[in-house]
């Protein structure tokens, strides 16, 4: 009679049937066992759970980034109320953009103290340089992910300080301007640099990560951890459990932390971007805050030291950091001169950070000025942002870089009367300068704008030029709609107001690239070419533009604007409003000019290279 068979032991035996064939295939428990069993160096502690939490930490940002992606839109009309209904609207999307706002903060803490904890113990000694490379190199790609994400919500103060960024980046010498050519993805942020910093942040910088810490992560297992650089006596024990305990505890910890942050500390998600809006002033986030604290210190043209120089020698000394310090001890008292030079950069970084944040005040937070500031220097802050020169100079990392940076110009020394005959006749007292004169402000206007400048950087001066989050400060009420005088183009009221969405194209107005002679003809009867050239100098606009040879670089060279077949309508359209015609463009609106001076200025652009 034939034995019955338990159903349970046949489980049991199917168990490890499978078990067996996998094990033979890829060695899994082999693998695990063979490393939780590895025996710790004696005085292995709580300073080295830093490397799993900083994996811990790394896993949650992808699982929420993930997430994130799921409801984000990457494009300007759509970005910032894609965040918008994360936050309010998906069920605890609140919560999970603020675990991965945060999380960017907690891992750059967490790595920080990894890399100083493995400088300090030199653990970047033989055999582990390439240890300690490779985590140099995942250090620059967690910073690629700090920076191409802070652009994503498309708020003001993600965009701005993306405009700095990117001209950062342009300051490089020989690739600068290819290099921010290409983060942009073109002439200035817009929407190809949303899509490219989208792409780069969930596309090119993960598989970079992963491929790295994948690298990193077999390094420390095939050369095991370092240690302290003291030998002690002492058991060694296994990795697991003691270990493996002191990890999960730190790990549950630091996410116990992201989870009350993210829970009970809401991220804020400033005005939609308004790339019009050039006197908007974005802070850096506190990990930037010591390059952008160092920038006020250097002298108007040296700003390349704070932004490349510096943050260039540092990173190259840490990534060849095994070389420089060649010595095979790893005790202190054989590495003093290395200790000494990290401990005064760790200093000066954290020195530099705290008078950063500390220098920032609430109300030059949301750009108001500062209380103690005379009347004069407030009334000349009004002034400044009123005519456009944070499109030219920068104060404290917020404006363009055409123009030096003011950010500490009362330290100079310069007197009032020299400021004052700076504004009314540049070269005089700059030679080669190409700033427009502004003597149209007046007398009294230019000593109050004077005075401002001249506080710039002073102790108890004013405060950084700001404007509300939406608009450009004392903008005008609209103008009304413009009418032509002459019947070649027929712009409806509405085709030509800054709302407009359907004004006429080039391409409707003008189907083939017109004559010289005939574009000149047709706009002679419109507008005064000679008023609009005088309104184009008083307007300040040759500190962007160029025209053959002389003028600025920031924006598009006019010199044969004539020649694209733009339409009279479309000029219009897009000096009152740019971000019609030029989405992405940081240009101001010219609306404050009134309908008369916009005819001129438009007539007078589309005159330029017709003959």
């Amino acid at each position: 009679m034939a034995a019955i068979k338990d159903p349970q032991e046949e489980n049991v035996s199917l168990r490890q049937t499978v078990a067996q064939w996998l094990e033979e295939r890829i060695g899994a428990s082999h693998f695990i066992k063979e490393n939780l069993d590895e025996p710790m160096p004696v005085g292995v502690g709580w300073l080295y759970t830093l490397g799993s939490c900083l994996l811990t930490v790394l896993i949650v940002q992808m699982i929420t980034g993930i997430i994130l992606a799921l409801y984000y839109a990457p494009t300007p009309d759509h970005a910032y109320d894609s965040v918008y209904y994360i936050t309010q609207h998906v069920l605890l999307g609140g919560i999970v953009r603020g675990i991965h706002h945060y999380g960017a903060s907690v891992i750059i803490i967490i790595m920080g103290l990894h890399v100083l904890r493995s400088f300090y113990t030199g653990a970047y000694k033989k055999p582990r340089e390439l240890t300690w490379m490779i985590g140099v190199l995942i250090m620059a790609v967690i910073f690629g992910f700090a920076f191409t994400g802070y652009l994503l919500p498309w708020d003001m103060k993600a965009y701005w300080a993306t405009v700095v960024g990117t001209h950062i980046a342009g300051t490089m010498p020989f690739i600068g301007k290819y290099l921010e050519r290409a983060l942009d993805g073109g002439r200035s942020v817009g929407a190809l640099t949303l899509t490219r910093f989208y792409a780069i942040h969930v596309l090119v910088l993960p598989a970079l990560l992963i491929a790295l810490t994948a690298a990193h992560l077999y390094m420390v297992r095939h050369h095991h951890i370092a240690g302290p650089p003291t030998v002690r006596e002492g058991q060694r024990k296994p990795f697991y459990p003691d270990q493996v305990a002191k990890d999960a505890i730190v790990a549950l910890l630091v996410i116990g932390i992201l989870l009350g942050f993210a829970a009970f500390v809401k991220v804020k998600l400033d005005a939609v971007a308004d790339p019009a809006n050039a006197t908007f002033r974005p802070t850096p986030e506190w990990y930037y805050m010591s390059l952008y604290q160092f920038l006020k210190y250097l002298p108007s043209g040296y700003e390349i030291i704070g932004t490349l120089i510096v943050p260039g020698v540092i990173g190259l000394a840490l990534f060849l950091l095994p070389w420089l310090d060649r010595g095979p001890s790893r005790m202190p008292k054989d590495r003093k001169a290395v200790l000494g030079i990290g401990t005064a950069i760790v200093i000066a970084v954290g020195v530099l950070t705290y008078l950063g944040m500390t220098s920032i005040s609430p109300a030059a937070q949301h750009g108001v000025t500062l209380a103690n500031a005379s009347p004069l220097a407030q009334k000349g802050e009004q002034l400044y942002n009123q005519s456009g020169c944070s499109s030219c100079h920068m104060i404290n990392g917020q404006g363009a870089t055409v123009g030096p940076d003011l950010s500490n110009e009362g330290k100079k020394g310069r007197s009032l009367q020299w400021q004052i005959q700076h504004l009314m006749n540049p070269p005089s007292v700059s030679p080669g300068s190409i700033m427009p004169s502004f003597q149209k402000l007046g007398p009294d206007n230019i000593k109050a704008l004077a005075t401002f400048v001249n506080s710039l950087g002073v102790k108890g001066g004013a405060a950084p030029p700001a404007a509300a989050p939406t608009a450009p400060p004392a903008a005008p009420t609209p103008a009304p709609a413009i009418k032509p005088a002459t019947t070649s183009a027929k712009p409806t009221p509405s085709s030509i107001t800054p709302s407009a969405k359907k004004a006429p194209s080039a391409s409707t107005t003008a189907p083939g690239k017109p004559k010289a002679k005939s574009v000149a003809k047709s706009i002679a009867s419109i507008g005064n070419v000679q008023a609009g050239a005088k309104v184009f100098a008083e307007s300040g606009c040759s500190s962007c533009h160029m025209i053959d040879g002389k003028g600025g670089t920031f924006g598009p060279n006019l010199t044969k604007e004539g020649t694209h077949g733009r339409s009279m309508s479309w000029q219009i359209a897009h000096l009152m409003d740019p971000q019609s015609k030029s989405p992405g463009s940081i240009m101001p609106s010219f609306k404050k000019l009134g309908s008369k001076k916009i005819h001129d200025l438009a007539t007078f652009l589309n005159s330029l290279g017709s003959k």
